[in-house]
């Protein structure tokens, strides 16, 4: 989700941000082994060039692990 917000800023400027709220969040619980392959899907659902709301989910082959949305905001330029 980050990469996506931070692709959508005008000239594709790298800033700093955070994750500021997680909503609707489900994970099931399941044992990795190590190298796995992890399927991960992120849809941008609203925002600006600041801040985003995404939904997305991670699957391991055709097994769910988790989902959820999430809000991703950009720090202010000056406060890098």
């Amino acid at each position: 989700a980050g990469a996506l917000l931070g692709a959508r800023a005008p000239g594709n400027r790298v800033r700093a941000g955070a994750i500021v709220q997680v909503k609707s969040f489900h994970v099931e619980p399941l044992r990795l082994p190590v190298g796995i392959e992890l399927h991960v899907h992120v849809r941008y659902q609203a925002g600006c060039a600041d801040a985003a709301l995404f939904a997305g989910e991670v699957s391991v082959g055709e097994q769910f692990l988790c989902s959820g949305t999430l809000m991703i905001a950009m720090f202010p330029e000056h406060s890098a």
